[in-house]
């Protein structure tokens, strides 16, 4: 596979709308992804998402490393609206995100999402975002954060 396929994969996969907003703080055009959640980071929400360490969030540059066309394919199937379909299925809607400017800790936000899974759906029988795309990402790897 031809660096320039898997870039045009990666540029397809950013192009589309839902991904063109930074999937936790909503900045514009998000430069960095984390490659296992399927989701396209800003460069300050990548900062906290690599303090994570790999075994939650695995961050890459769109621009500046190298992927692979499995990661291209896993960002254009998941993306930022699906995977905050499972994330924040129980945000509450009238939840006041926080944003890098304001008072409210951005990195606790993003902890509170991945980490402690606070809006995820709490019934253990519901899918999880891997059985709910499994078909479609042979790669994806979400089940390592349980």
């Amino acid at each position: 596979m031809s660096d320039d396929s898997v870039r045009q994969t990666l540029l397809e996969a950013k192009q589309q709308q839902c991904n063109r907003r930074c999937a936790d703080c909503g900045k514009e055009k998000p430069e960095w992804a984390s490659t296992n959640l399927g989701v396209f980071l800003c460069l300050n929400c990548a900062g906290v998402h690599r303090s994570f360490g790999t075994g939650v969030s695995k961050v890459k540059s769109l621009n500046l490393d190298k992927w692979s066309m499995d990661l291209a394919k896993n960002m254009l199937k998941i993306g930022n609206q699906k995977a905050n379909i499972y994330w924040e299925k129980n945000l509450p809607h009238d939840y006041l995100r926080p944003t890098w400017e304001s008072q409210t800790d951005m990195g606790d936000f993003i902890r509170m999402k991945y980490i402690e899974k606070r809006w995820t759906e709490k019934n253990p029988c519901s899918k999880s975002l891997t059985e709910t795309v499994k078909d479609e990402l042979p790669t994806f790897d979400l089940l390592s954060l349980s």
